[in-house]
């Protein structure tokens, strides 16, 4: 599990995107998030999976009630977020709004008809308390529709070695209040590890900050699989090249095997 400062620490970066989101837009979705929202409902539409949802819940919605801009679906529509309560966003009226965090859902189990979940599952605490979490609100043919940011195992190397809870805490939220001396000295040894691992290893050090879990597409097939979620259908989109980072999109079911298409754009 994740230190708990640095929890909070991701929660004060995610509290800043969205008040730049509110300052800087007149929309109260994100196109980005908008995006993200068509491309897995239209990955949902391929698995041929039921449309009558009872329950459907988004999970770490954001405060403007993510998905349920676009998805209609589900007689009780949940959305939850730690950010509710902080910001005054438009939302669809036909949506519960809870207040919470993906590691302890409020909802009882074996209720829910569909889960999403976009773009969160990096910036919790415990991913695999989350993905349990998830299962255990779904019923039996319940399906989950997540969208994450996946990254090389180089990559994920990188930002284990230097979110360490020590150098974190010790460097990286205190980079604002060294001396000029100093933090050229520590950039400097940035740059000189960029070039030993061919990565930007500043930005990877300074996007762990809001992002405290670098995942691959590995551990998140093992995280899904090993909480009994079986992939229908799943794709990898890589559309912006400057962060390295790739968009996984997969559309599961609770208690079901079967075998599931690759794609790649």
């Amino acid at each position: 599990m994740l230190e708990p400062s640095m929890w909070v620490e991701a929660q004060k970066k995610e509290k800043v995107y969205w008040v730049n989101v509110k300052d800087s837009r007149e929309e109260s979705v994100p196109r980005e998030s908008l995006l993200r929202f068509c491309k897995l409902l239209k990955l949902l539409e391929r698995a041929e999976v039921k449309k009558d949802y009872v329950v459907t819940l988004d999970i770490g919605s954001g405060p403007n009630c993510g998905i349920f801009n676009v998805l209609r679906q589900g007689s009780l529509k949940i959305a939850i977020d730690p950010l509710f309560g902080y910001f005054s966003f438009g939302y669809p009226s036909d949506v519960e709004r809870i207040k919470g965090v993906a590691e302890s859902l409020p909802i009882r189990s074996n209720c829910v008809s569909a889960t999403f979940s976009i773009n969160m599952l990096d910036h919790t605490k415990a991913p695999e308390i989350v993905v349990s979490e998830s299962s255990r609100v779904q019923n039996n043919d319940g399906i989950l529709g997540l969208m994450v940011q996946v990254v090389s195992a180089k990559m994920k190397a990188i930002n284990s070695l230097f979110h360490h809870y020590r150098i974190s805490k010790n460097i990286g939220l205190q980079l604002h209040k060294m001396p000029r001396f100093m933090l050229k000295i520590v950039l400097g040894a940035f740059r000189i590890l960029g070039l030993i691992f061919n990565e930007d290893v500043y930005a990877i050090f300074e996007d762990g900050f809001l992002h405290p879990h670098y995942l691959t597409s590995k551990d998140v097939f093992w995280l899904l699989s090993s909480c009994g979620f079986s992939p229908l259908f799943y794709k990898i989109v890589c559309d912006d090249k400057s962060t390295k980072k790739a968009d996984l999109y997969v559309i599961l079911e609770n208690n079901r095997t079967k075998s599931y298409d690759f794609e790649t754009s």
